[in-house]
Formats: structure tokens, C-alpha cells, sequence
């Protein structure tokens, strides 16, 4: 969608402004979170690569869609950024909340297949389907549920709520995006902005849930009876 005469500068304002300022807001909300790693170098790390993919993600795609004429490199790391921020959410939760082959093993999996799916995606870009870029996205993301399930049967459906939740957003806000509806105000606001905007929100859900786990990970350390999942097995 072509708003330069909304907004002069931008390409896409609404979509270039919201994620701009969002990933102002998340560089923000990233030193109360790395305090939570506190000298434990492990965590600290994990959830140092969260907030990284997180505002990197966001920081690519507001100068991404401000800039007239887009492509490039530009729009690949806009698409490879979705990739790092999957994995790089999944991160923090498989180093605080897994141990043994669901914590590093799960984890060099899952970052396996995003930097194949992503150099995948840059080799053929041009000639890569939209609808299999979308596979991609929604499969790597859904492979989440392995740890929700074995999380919900460990903690209860209250616990997992926001990591559905954002899930959720993400997924409602693809399939608007690739189905190019509904559009509101006069093509101001179409499925991309809906998409930006269902970014916004199930990362924000996923930010409450990991800031909200990195609390209770420190309050919990002193008891030497915490359990953690260290196989698929109960």
C-alpha cells in the first residue's frame, strides 16, 4: 500500500512509524528484562538474544517500509528478521524452563531450521512463492506448541495463556496479510497495517510472559527441588 502523500518521507507510514516506535518501546523495556539475568551468564545471554531479535526485527521492518523505492537488501533482512525472532523468542523459555534435551537440543533444532529456511528464502527470493514464505513462518513458529503442550501439562493453561495469546496474534495477523483483507479508511489501514499491528501485539504478549518467567526463574532459584522438563517424557 503507496501512502507517501500521507505522511512526506515514508513510504509506508503507518506501517514504518508503528514499528519504529515499537522497537523503541521494546529498547526500552530491554534493561529491566536483562537485569533479570542478573550474573547467571547463560540467562542472561538467552534473553539477551530476545530483546536483540526483537528490536532488530522491528528497527528493519519501520526503516524498511519508510523507505521509497523498497527491495534490496532491505526487504530480505525484513523477511530473514521474522525468522530470527521465532527462534530468538523460543530462546529464553527452552533455557529457563527445559533442561537436557528439551533445553539445547530443542534449541539447536529450531535454529537449524530457521537458517535454512531463511538462506532458502534470500537464494530464491524472487522466485520464491509467497504462500510457501508463509508456511515457513507459521510452521517454524507453531513448532512452539511442542513446548506449550509440555508446559501446560506441567504448569496449567493460566501459565501458558499469553504465549497462546501471541501465537494467536501472529497467526491471525499472517493470514490477513496473505488473504489482503479487510481494508479500512480509504486504504489507509489494510491487512499489511493489520499485520504490523498483530506483530506488536503477540510480541508483547511473548515480552509478559518471558519478562513474567525471568521473575519467578529468580525467586525459585533458591529452592533445590525446582522442576524442570528434562525429556519428553513426564
Amino acid at each position: 500500500m503507496n501512502e507517501t502523500d500521507l505522511i512526506s518521507g515514508f513510504n509506508e507510514p503507518f506501517s514504518a512509524l508503528s514499528h519504529l516506535l515499537g522497537a523503541g518501546v521494546f529498547l526500552l523495556l530491554s534493561f529491566p528484562l536483562l537485569r533479570l539475568g542478573g550474573g547467571n551468564l547463560p540467562k542472561l545471554m538467552a534473553l539477551g538474544v530476545f530483546a536483540l531479535a526483537s528490536v532488530f526485527m522491528l528497527s528493519v521492518s519501520g526503516i524498511y517500509h519508510g523507505l521509497s523505492p523498497k527491495g534490496g537488501i532491505l526487504q530480505r533482512l525484513d523477511h530473514s528478521a521474522i525468522f530470527i525472532l521465532i527462534v530468538g523468542t523460543m530462546t529464553p523459555i527452552h533455557q529457563m524452563l527445559f533442561q537436557g534435551v528439551m533445553r539445547w537440543g530443542w534449541l539447536l533444532l529450531v535454529w537449524l531450521i530457521a537458517i535454512t529456511a531463511l538462506t532458502l528464502k534470500n537464494v530464491f527470493f524472487t522466485s520464491f512463492p509467497e504462500g510457501w514464505g508463509l508456511a515457513l513462518f507459521l510452521g517454524l513458529g507453531w513448532l512452539g506448541a511442542v513446548s506449550v503442550g509440555i508446559l501446560w501439562y506441567r504448569e496449567g493453561s493460566a501459565f501458558i495463556k499469553p504465549l497462546l495469546a501471541g501465537g494467536l496474534a501472529y497467526t491471525v495477523g499472517a493470514v490477513l496479510e496473505f488473504a489482503g483483507q479487510p481494508l479500512f479508511l480509504r486504504e489507509i489501514l489494510g491487512p499489511h497495517e493489520l499485520f504490523h499491528l498483530a506483530v506488536l501485539i503477540g510480541l508483547g504478549f511473548h515480552w509478559k510472559f518471558i519478562y513474567t518467567m525471568a521473575r519467578r526463574d529468580n525467586l525459585s532459584t533458591s529452592k533445590p527441588n525446582r522442576r524442570k522438563w528434562r525429556t519428553m517424557a513426564p
